[in-house]
């Protein structure tokens, strides 16, 4: 994980205080033979790990209070747009964007002064890497020869 120096250039929101932006990758693995995730189509086609799962990755970014003890202890999952972070822009009339790190990308602050960390991660498969994208990296489900399978998203 990555921390920046400074979010905002250092600059205080309200009696929250700075805050700092961290860059991570989290790590998953689901159990295809699992009722609950039978769902998840061509799961049953995904190659395995030597336990039997199915391992992703997706990268992510927290935004939070530097002193976790002045925030309001919750969390804002701000969904993203084919991987482009949006939460800052709606919310606090921000430039947001994908690298967001200054004091014109966090706008007026709104959901900072409030104390809110705010959390995103890639989720959405069909995306191309580049521009700061959250893309994440799932497994490619083959057919029984081997080959991809491939249709129309």
């Amino acid at each position: 994980m990555r921390v920046a120096d400074s979010l905002a250039d250092g600059q205080s929101f309200g009696a929250v205080g700075p805050y700092e932006r961290l860059d991570g990758t989290a790590y998953f693995e689901v159990d295809p033979s699992d009722p609950l995730n039978r769902v998840i189509v061509n799961l049953n086609r995904a190659p395995r790990h030597a336990k039997g799962r199915v391992k992703f990755s997706s990268p992510f970014v927290i935004l939070k209070p530097v002193d976790m003890a002045k925030g309001n202890h919750k969390i804002f999952y701000a969904v993203n747009n084919r991987g482009n972070t949006q939460g800052i822009s709606y919310f606090n009339f921000g430039r947001g964007g994908n690298g967001a790190i200054t004091a014109a990308d966090m706008g007026d602050g709104f959901l900072m002064r409030q104390g809110y960390t705010m959390v995103d991660a890639g989720w959405e498969g069909d995306l191309v890497p580049g521009n700061g994208r959250l893309v994440p990296k799932f497994p490619v489900a083959t057919q029984p020869n081997g080959q991809p399978i491939v249709g129309t998203v």
